[in-house]
């Protein structure tokens, strides 16, 4: 679950994951994610996150993730411009921070390392 909500970092990320075989969803602030996992099936193996957001910002979804019984456990990739991104990651309990700009490398061996292959597409 990709949430961001600059259309243009999006679709870049979804891409880069896209083309190594992951299925993205993307939504555009911590709501729709809320709503969003509340309502599907299938957990995500990861959510990257942006923290700086309307709406609901990064900081304000990962509260409520982390409380939430059936979703609390899906790990978390902060991605972000944000300076202070790497502490706030830790505060949040995130899996793991990327600063934004991150070379498409870096993302996918992150997030391979946090998600393993589960819900990589097949054929």
């Amino acid at each position: 679950l990709l949430v961001e909500d600059d259309p243009d970092i999006a679709e870049a990320v979804a891409h880069v994951l896209a083309s190594d075989g992951w299925r993205v969803t993307w939504v555009e602030d911590g709501l729709r994610a809320l709503e969003h996992l509340e309502a599907t099936e299938e957990l995500p193996s990861l959510v990257v996150l942006d923290l700086m957001m309307p709406r609901l910002d990064g900081r304000g979804f990962r509260a409520r993730q982390r409380a939430h019984p059936r979703f609390g456990h899906v790990p978390v990739l902060i991605l972000s411009s944000d300076p202070d991104a790497r502490a706030a990651a830790a505060e949040l309990g995130a899996a793991g921070c990327l600063a934004k700009p991150s070379s498409p490398g870096d993302l996918l061996a992150t997030v391979r390392r946090l998600a393993g292959n589960r819900q990589r597409q097949t054929g």
